[in-house]
């Protein structure tokens, strides 16, 4: 039989301990215990008095500057205490008074509702380490201050340094500074002081760091860490001793075991064709595409496109919603208008960001499937409205779900662009050999004016405008493949990307790149120059309208 367990919460000070007890049966009322001096023998003859009864312990208390001496004594006991995170605890609105008799209740009815946050506790030798990287710490805002009030002093009686400010040059030049008031003299020796104990009092607590890392237990991490570069003993000493035991993270380790699963989900997706497709002759039809532009999209889009697989568009369609709708929100008024509305504008941009990947990712999958069916050599068995039926679907819903995929492993952070950009990187190191060496030549151009491009056009740093004019570039090539499909034409761009061999064709392909971008960056800096002038004369005719 389960032994029945009172929760205690231990309203914790200086002097005295309030405490709170909550039976496990959630109908009895929290009731008051009382006070008790804060000393380890009083705490062990209230968890004494306490457990008669043979019953089972759990004590609760905020974590403060009283330390974690309670927890370890009641530990040691072999009773179960937790110090909780004081910024997580819930609180009513308009719940102002503070007295220890509230806050031990408090702490005892919410431990038992489990709405707590425990915090985690060091060992003793981990909190010695921690104690003396903070000191080391103290030790250096300390120094900051006294070289600032020393170079303060000198600043305003017109003594400035122009070089390299505290070396042995540095301490000489101070040495023969003349002043007309003897107290100044004193001023200065008094900070050059301050300032050499500080400096003693760091370098003294650096010795010591490296001394007692020898006997740690996380010094093989510190060791590890100073393989980085930049990642010296004390800053690494550090970082390890404010982190912790980082297997202490729960949730980081689901979102990485999560973020391996969708690594392999997609991989596997990947060779998953489209139904409806002869996967032998689409792989023969694409190995004579290694040196055109339909072999430089499936490089980039790590293999999925040569296998015309339901991931065949990846990501790429909601990274073009998401222009458009950030586009749209500077210039279109409705829109702009939600966009301030902060966090409710953000989440309406993002449905509609979301509905646009729908549209786009549809759109586009039927103009890839139609340009595959039309393109002859079999490649459709059975060609007809079923199969673009079909294979819209499929890359929709492969689209949609690598975007759920990202938003799932973070919401904040679309980490579907690791899952994408890891197997590019793969295939691209792959197959960097079989690339044409003009589109090599042209990669070198686009990267080598990136710079003057972004002097040219001033945007926002979030959407450079090469970027964006490529998306845009993309979105017009996949809409001339339909067109072009539709109406049957061989000179459209939807005949290059498909029928693209040759000298002559290959050179128009790389024309119509550089076009289709040039008019993309044109649009996207046409929308930034808008949204500065509607910004410039907005405060005028607000002020002309008050």
């Amino acid at each position: 039989m389960d032994k029945p367990i009172t929760y205690v919460g231990l309203d914790v000070h200086k002097d005295t301990i309030a405490v709170a007890l909550a039976e496990a049966d959630g109908g009895k009322d929290v009731r008051e215990y009382g006070k008790i001096t804060n000393t380890p023998t009083a705490l062990k003859v209230l968890a004494t008095k306490l457990s008669r009864g043979r019953r089972k312990l759990q004590f609760c208390y905020e974590a403060g500057p009283c330390g974690y001496g309670i927890q370890r004594q009641l530990s040691l006991a072999g009773h179960d205490c937790v110090v909780v995170a004081p910024s997580l605890i819930p609180r009513k609105p308009g719940d102002r008074i503070k007295t220890d008799r509230r806050d031990a209740i408090n702490l005892a009815k919410l431990y038992r509702a489990g709405e707590l946050t425990p915090v985690w506790v060091p060992d003793p030798a981990h909190e010695a380490i921690r104690d003396l990287v903070r000191a080391r710490l103290a030790a250096v805002r300390s120094l900051r201050q006294a070289r600032q009030q020393l170079t303060s002093f000198l600043l305003r009686h017109g003594h400035h340094y122009r070089r390299p400010a505290w070396t042995l040059m540095h301490r000489r030049w101070m040495a023969n500074l003349r002043f007309e008031q003897a107290a100044h003299h004193i001023v200065l020796e008094d900070c050059i002081a301050a300032v050499e104990a500080a400096t003693a009092r760091r370098d003294h607590l650096e010795a010591h760091i490296e001394a007692a890392l020898p006997d740690w237990s996380l010094a093989p991490v510190v060791r590890a860490l100073q393989a980085l570069r930049g990642m010296a003993l004390v800053a690494a000493a550090t970082l390890v001793a404010e982190l912790g035991d980082i297997t202490r993270f729960a949730e980081m380790r689901k979102r990485l075991l999560f973020l391996l699963g969708a690594l392999v989900v997609y991989r596997i997706g990947t060779f998953i064709p489209v139904p409806g497709i002869d996967a032998a002759r689409f792989a023969a039809f694409f190995s004579t595409q290694g040196g055109t532009l339909l072999g430089m999209f499936n490089m980039f889009s790590g293999g999925a496109l040569q296998r015309f697989s339901i991931f065949a568009l990846n990501v790429m369609p909601y990274i073009t919603a998401s222009i458009i709708v950030q586009m749209a929100s500077m210039v279109y008024p409705p829109w702009a208008q939600i966009r301030k509305d902060g966090e409710s504008g953000r989440r309406k941009l993002m449905q509609y960001t979301r509905y646009g990947t729908v549209a786009l990712a549809a759109f586009q999958g039927f103009g890839a499937a139609l340009a595959i069916q039309n393109s002859g050599g079999n490649l459709v068995p059975n060609p007809g409205p079923q199969f673009l039926f079909v294979a819209t679907i499929s890359i929709t819903t492969g689209t949609l779900f690598v975007m759920w995929l990202g938003f799932t492993v973070y919401p904040k952070i679309l980490v579907a662009v690791l899952i994408v950009f890891f197997p590019v990187m793969v295939n691209v190191l792959t197959a960097v050999r079989t690339v044409d060496p003009d589109m090599i030549s042209l990669a070198r151009a686009l990267s080598a004016t990136r710079l003057q491009i972004f002097r040219l056009i001033e945007v926002p740093a979030s959407l450079p405008p090469l970027f964006a004019g490529l998306r845009i570039a993309a979105t017009l090539a996949v809409i001339g493949v339909v067109v072009g499909e539709l109406v049957g034409g061989n000179l459209g761009i939807g005949y290059l990307l498909t029928y693209g061999e040759g000298e002559g064709n290959t050179a128009m392909v790389f024309v119509t790149i550089i076009l289709l971008t040039i008019i993309g960056i044109v649009a996207y800096a046409a929308v930034a120059f808008c949204e500065r002038r509607v910004l410039h004369y907005m405060p005028r005719a607000q002020h002309v309208t008050v």
